[in-house]
C-alpha cells in the first residue's frame, strides 16, 4: 500500500459517537490526521437507512485510499447494518472501482478472548478479496465494555496497551505499511486479569437487572 492521503472510517456501531468502536476508530484517525493523511468519519447507522444511502456510502469508500471498518461482535459476526453493507458494495456498479483501495478493521467484543472475532474477521477478509480490495489487517478489542464509548485519551490506564498499539498502527498505515503483528497482540491484551473482568461483568449485568427491576437469579441453568 502507498501512503494513504484519503482515509475513511466507517463506525458500525449502533451506539453512534457513544460506542467503543467509535473511540477506537477515532483515536486511530486521529492518529492519521497528525501523519498528514485527510480522515473522515462515518456513523453507519446514521447515515444509512436505506439502499440508496448504502450505495452513497459505497461512493465514499470509493473516494478513499484507506477504509478503516470499526465495529462490535454480534453473535460471532457483523452487525446487520455492516453486513448490509458489504452485501450492497459487493453487488454495487462501484464494486469494480473499489478494487486497489485498501480495508482494515477493528473488531471488539464483550468476550475476554480475542480469538471469538475471527470469524467476523474472515467475513471482511473475503468481501476484501471478492472486491480486490488489499487486506492491511485487523485488530480485535477483546473486555470492550472496559472501554465503554469512553474516549481512549481519557480512559486512563486500562487502555494503555490499546493507546499504544493504535499509535504503532497508525504510524505502520502512514507510511505504507500493513498492521504490524506486534501492535495487533498488544492491542488485543487485556490490562487486568480474566477473572476480575469476569467479576465486574457480572456485577454490571447485576446492576442493570435492579435497574430494569429483573429479580431473577442469573446463575440458574433449569435445562443443564
Amino acid at each position: 500500500m502507498t501512503s494513504p492521503r484519503r482515509c475513511l472510517l466507517l463506525v458500525g456501531s449502533p451506539r453512534g459517537r457513544k460506542s467503543t468502536s467509535y473511540s477506537v476508530g477515532h483515536y486511530l484517525m486521529e492518529g492519521l490526521r497528525a501523519s498528514g493523511a485527510e480522515a473522515s468519519e462515518l456513523l453507519l447507522y446514521e447515515e444509512a437507512r436505506s439502499d440508496p444511502s448504502l450505495s452513497r456510502v459505497v461512493e465514499h469508500m470509493v473516494a478513499a485510499d484507506l477504509v478503516v471498518l470499526s465495529f462490535p461482535l454480534y453473535v460471532d459476526s457483523l452487525p446487520s447494518k455492516v453486513i448490509h453493507l458489504l452485501e450492497v458494495a459487493t453487488e454495487s456498479v462501484a464494486r469494480e472501482s473499489l478494487r486497489g483501495r485498501s480495508l482494515m478493521v477493528m473488531v471488539n467484543s464483550g468476550f475476554p478472548e480475542a480469538h471469538q472475532m475471527a470469524c467476523a474477521i474472515s467475513s471482511c477478509r473475503l468481501f476484501a478479496r471478492d472486491t480486490g480490495m488489499r487486506w492491511e489487517g485487523a485488530l480485535s478489542l477483546p473486555a470492550g465494555p472496559m472501554v465503554d464509548g469512553t474516549p481512549l485519551s481519557q480512559a486512563g490506564g486500562r487502555v494503555r496497551r490499546q493507546v499504544r498499539a493504535l499509535e504503532a498502527v497508525a504510524k505502520a498505515l502512514a507510511s505504507g505499511e500493513s498492521v504490524p503483528q506486534a501492535a495487533a497482540d498488544d492491542y488485543a491484551r487485556m490490562a487486568i486479569p480474566r477473572w476480575l473482568y469476569y467479576s465486574f461483568a457480572n456485577r454490571m449485568w447485576a446492576k442493570r437487572n435492579r435497574r430494569r427491576g429483573i429479580k431473577a437469579d442469573l446463575r440458574k441453568a433449569p435445562y443443564r
